[in-house]
């Protein structure tokens, strides 16, 4: 088997015009990750998997209810041909080659230019791993163990890091020592933040208090004006809530969608 060295990217799909032809579990998993980042979605397909027909109801996704014809593609800036018909599949592959277009097909990665890993999120962290599609189970097996190591408190400190980032970067001309700071701060070995934020995430949130943890920022980066108001001020989204929530009553803290890796 031919291995082909691919390059990583994240891409910026709010707004942005996405084809899926097929409407059947697939397909749904693809339109699921894609409505996460607010794409602008069209699935053409004669029928459609029970979720996929109820967001097509309330005018979630865009559904031309038939098989694909040729123009489907138009405007799109990336395409899925997620149908049951590998002939199909090649003639979308085809289409969207000749209009530039990325495509990925499900039955025949390697008529693909570009294939989804499998994915782990905590908040504003994202852990994908590829295989470049030899083996989806390995995937899966490496996503859970790696993502067993990832818990809420990361999501939170992805957040807190950010503010300080910001803070040093209005109150600091220095790049290197601002640097140096940031890269102590995100050692548990030396700042413990991660600690310290574990043991604010097992209060009730009314009773959560940060002031432990801008205290060790404040000595740690020298300056007493900064502040960190934590969620309270609306900084981690409602799912991260509930996690947080889920992992203190003894379930999972990780990402409730099971994303595979996909060719």
């Amino acid at each position: 088997m031919k291995s082909v060295n691919q390059y990583p990217i994240w891409v910026g799909l709010f707004g942005r015009r996405v084809v899926v032809a097929g409407g059947g579990a697939v397909a749904e998993r693809k339109i699921k990750r894609l409505r996460s980042v607010g794409a602008d979605i069209t699935v053409v397909s004669p029928t459609l998997t029970p979720g996929l027909k109820s967001l097509a109801r309330r005018g979630r996704i865009n559904w031309r209810r038939r098989a694909y014809r040729k123009g489907d593609l138009s405007d799109a800036v990336l395409a899925f041909a997620a149908t049951d018909n590998p002939d199909v599949n090649r003639r979308i592959a085809r289409e969207a080659a000749s209009g530039r277009i990325w495509v990925n097909v499900a039955t025949d990665p390697f008529i693909s230019t570009f294939h989804l890993p499998a994915l782990f999120s905590q908040g504003e962290i994202q852990i994908a791993i590829s295989t470049g599609g030899k083996s989806p189970a390995l995937a899966a097996h490496l996503k859970k163990e790696l993502s067993s190591a990832i818990d809420p408190a990361h999501g939170v400190l992805l957040l807190l890091l950010g503010e300080v980032r910001s803070f040093l970067k209005r109150s600091m001309k220095d790049q290197k020592t601002r640097s140096e700071l940031l890269h102590t701060l995100v050692s548990c070995r030396d700042s413990n933040l991660l600690g310290l934020i574990r043991k604010a995430l097992l209060l009730p949130e009314s009773k959560r208090d940060w002031k432990m943890v801008n205290d060790r920022v404040r000595r740690m980066i020298g300056d007493s004006r900064f502040s960190y108001a934590g969620e309270e001020a609306g900084d981690v989204p409602n799912r991260e809530k509930r996690r947080v929530k889920k992992g203190r009553e003894g379930g999972s803290n990780r990402e409730e969608e099971d994303d595979i890796e996909e060719g």
